[in-house]
């Protein structure tokens, strides 16, 4: 039997010292990262995850890291981590931004400093499941990366000697310590995880055959765990998701419903309740530490706010319709505790920080059932509508606007408060011009201005805007309607200028 979801807790991440990633910083205070309500009144876990992904540590040409791309926040959630007396850490790929090995070396820095010899504070072990993702193999041979290195490392020999791509195998094996397989399987309190490395592996056939062999061993009744950097192909956040792989391995694990995927390289936030897909299986996305991006390959247009569809596509020079980018403002790190019980795995969300959480717990049943109560279908359904407040109204402005290209131009903006009134979540406002007789004659979507920020943050709470150049809006326009939608589409009430 499913065990209902139960709020999130302030008590996830308390806050013990000062940590400072970027600009940000974390007042100091009590234990961190205790168990949520709902994990406590369960009692102790078979098994405690700490879940990452894309921790891109920069190095500069002069060989520091890049400030505001410190190793600060990979530190805070470790610690998190260690607090809440994880058994394993899952990091879905991207270590390093640039392919370097002098990267990688800052995750096992970090990992050291807090689980020295790979142990916690009570001694007890604690696994590392870390996969390389495209960065790590790949980043080196980008234009922008490649003149950094360069400038870095002048010479062509030694230049290469700090690549990972060069010997991928040897630079893990230099600075973790571990041997390196492409496809790998660890065993952690009797439950086992499989890895695919980028590079070949992840989400090809290679990764599906290996999966089969060992998954076919094991105990159908209990949970196994599969790990890659890419989204398995028609599972969290859909078919249009970025970043997905060829399909092979989701059409494998289709035949184990004890299957659970991880997976991260969208960076898609934790706050879209799309980042848990069951269907034959449960796939799981795993969020990001280096900012968040936006699903918007769902929306062939994107949205007005944002550098995607046909915005990204767009002239800059002539984007007299295009508000400014929003894409700079993502600054959030997303991370989660998963803690395993016999029927249900419970998935603590939290940005790491404001040390906040980012929505009520996930309490997936295991194994997957293909139409169950976390299926997308029931998920659709059930999820409550984003709502304005009682008397919310909108605002409309008429005056002159910059594009993108900072040129003027002659303008409507309409502004309104965020739809946070009712239980659902808003992931983007329709914004339309409305005629005398109601319909509507255009239609814009805006990327909610807190879709990524944990509950009550800043943003969370900023009012929202739309921008209509007006050589755009055809005469006869007589009002403004807004609508609030949610990550599964549930439509809230309207408001009208």
């Amino acid at each position: 039997m499913r065990r209902p979801a139960l709020p999130a807790s302030e008590a996830f991440c308390s806050r013990r010292e000062f940590v400072v990633a970027g600009a940000s910083a974390l007042v100091s205070g009590g234990r961190l990262f205790a168990a949520s309500a709902g994990t406590a009144a369960r009692g102790t876990p078979n098994l405690c995850l700490g879940v990452v992904s894309d921790i891109h540590f920069l190095m500069d040409a002069d060989h520091t890291l890049r400030k505001g791309w410190d190793d600060a926040t990979f530190a805070h959630a470790l610690k998190c981590f260690r607090d809440r007396k994880v058994d394993a850490v899952v990091v879905a790929g991207d270590l390093a931004e640039s392919g370097l090995v002098a990267e990688l070396q800052c995750v096992m820095d970090a990992w050291n400093k807090v689980f020295p010899q790979d142990r916690g504070v009570d001694g007890r072990k604690v696994e590392r499941l870390f996969i390389y993702g495209n960065h790590d193999i790949e980043a080196s041979f980008w234009d922008g990366p490649a003149k950094r290195i360069a400038k870095a490392y002048p010479d062509a020999a030694t230049r290469k000697r700090q690549i990972i791509a060069a010997d991928r195998k040897a630079a893990w094996e230099k600075v973790f310590r571990e041997p390196f397989a492409p496809l790998w399987k660890k065993t952690v309190k009797s439950y086992t995880f499989l890895g695919a490395h980028w590079g070949g592996e992840a989400g090809t056939s290679g990764a599906s055959d290996f999966i089969l062999k060992e998954a076919a061993a094991l105990d159908p009744a209990k949970p196994f765990f599969f790990i890659q950097h890419p989204h398995l192909r028609g599972t969290c956040y859909g078919d249009w998701a970025g970043g997905h792989d060829d399909g092979s391995v989701t059409r494998v694990l289709e035949g184990f419903p004890n299957a659970v995927a991880f997976s991260g390289h969208s960076h898609y936030a934790l706050t879209d309740e799309r980042s848990v897909w069951q269907g034959a299986f449960t796939s799981v996305g795993t969020g990001s530490l280096r900012y968040a991006g936006h699903p918007n390959h769902q929306f062939p247009e994107g949205f007005e706010n944002t550098q995607s569809g046909r915005m990204m596509r767009a002239d800059s020079t002539d984007a007299a319709k295009m508000m400014g980018l929003f894409w700079g403002n993502y600054n959030v790190r997303h991370g989660m505790v998963a803690s395993v019980y016999d029927d249900c795995i419970v998935f603590e969300r939290r940005d790491f920080l404001s040390d906040k959480p980012l929505g009520d717990d996930w309490v997936v049943p295991i194994p997957a059932k293909a139409d169950g109560d976390f299926s997308y279908r029931k998920r659709k359904v059930a999820q409550p509508a984003p709502q304005f407040a009682a008397g919310a109204g909108v605002k409309v402005v008429g005056g002159a606007a910059k594009n993108r290209a900072g040129k003027e131009f002659p303008s409507i903006t309409v502004t309104f408060p965020p739809a946070n009134a009712g239980k659902g979540r808003v992931y983007y406002y329709e914004v339309s011009a409305m005629d005398a007789e109601g319909s509507e004659i255009v239609t814009k979507r805006v990327l909610s201005e807190g879709w990524c920020d944990p509950i009550g943050g800043p943003r969370y709470v900023k009012d929202g805007r739309c921008v209509f150049a007006k050589d755009e809006l055809p005469k006869g326009v007589r009002s403004f309607r807004v609508r609030p939608v949610g990550f599964f589409g549930a439509r809230g009430r309207t408001i009208e200028s």
